[in-house]
């Protein structure tokens, strides 16, 4: 409910946050606490650009982190398993 937008190419990913709930740059704050780093473009869009070389673990690990995130409400530190 949180997710305005999705757009991308390929592994770039932005997407649109709902202002209301947080900023992207609180939500990019706790995806580095988590392990992820990404960006606040604006105040509701948070970019994802992973490594040219990616693993299909890697990209679980980091989805399984970011869905975290969005579930977590803004809460630090998170718990992750």
């Amino acid at each position: 409910p949180y997710i305005h937008d999705i757009k991308g190419k390929g592994l770039w990913i932005s997407i649109e946050i709902d202002p209301s709930w947080r900023t992207a740059e609180s939500l990019c704050e706790q995806l580095m606490h988590m392990g992820i780093l990404a960006g606040a473009y604006t105040e509701t869009v948070l970019n994802l650009a992973p490594p040219l070389v990616v693993t299909h673990e890697e990209l679980d690990w980091a989805l399984v982190r970011i869905y975290q995130a969005f579930q977590g409400g803004g809460i630090l530190p998170i718990q992750v398993p």
